[in-house]
């Protein structure tokens, strides 16, 4: 029987963020890396994750961005959201919900096929339906959270042009946002004027002639 692999973390001189090694059982040398966090709680958990991630692989790690998105979102519910209110935790898996429906490939593939043109293309999609861009903003923020730990956690390449875009997304949504609420606020100055417009004509209109008694 293979003895479990145990990570451990640990501090090296010069370098800030603390790092996660372990032996490997076949070859006995050791292997590390980094747990991009300073923070030592916040380290042993991801050195815990991928400790079970070994164990379950037979001392081989996932490669970067070969998980399926159904095993990432399980694995993410899990040590993520189920630490959020109940009410968050609803909001997200509904949203995940929604990004499935309308990005199938996704749902059946790999994390790393959720790139940003697939998110425009869901934008779009929701965007069609009639839903409030602040609406359209909120569920890629949450997306976008969930690829950023997938991308802290090595689950994906740490792409940088893809949060690039996807900030441009969402700052994108909010204009618009903003854009439609000034209209909407012209348009009911403008209502409001026609309506005082409409009474000082009626209030300036002669009174009507009383007939004899």
């Amino acid at each position: 029987m293979t003895d479990r692999i145990r990570v451990h973390v640990v501090q090296y001189k010069n370098c800030r963020n603390l790092t996660m090694r372990y032996v490997d059982p076949t070859t006995g040398k050791q292997k590390c890396r980094s747990s991009k966090t300073d923070n030592r709680k916040e380290a042993r958990k991801k050195a815990a994750v991928w400790e079970d991630e070994l164990n379950r692989n037979g001392g081989a790690s996932v490669p970067t961005g070969s998980l399926g998105w159904a095993e990432f979102r399980v694995r993410y519910e899990k040590e993520v959201v189920s630490g959020l209110a109940d009410k968050t935790a609803e909001k997200i898996a509904g949203i995940f919900n929604v990004m499935e429906r309308h990005l199938p490939k996704v749902a059946t593939g790999k994390v790393r096929d959720l790139n940003a043109d697939r998110l425009s293309t869901l934008a779009t999609a929701l965007r069609e339906l009639g839903r409030a861009e602040s609406t359209i903003a909120g569920h890629l923020a949450h997306i976008r959270a969930a690829l950023q730990w997938a991308a802290d956690m090595d689950i994906i390449a740490d792409n940088e042009r893809l949060r690039y875009e996807a900030k441009q997304q969402e700052n994108a949504a909010n204009e618009f946002l903003a854009k439609l609420q000034r209209l909407q606020e012209r348009n009911r100055a403008r209502i409001k004027r026609q309506k005082e417009k409409a009474q000082k004509q009626a209030n300036d209109l002669p009174d009507s002639p009383q007939s004899p008694p």
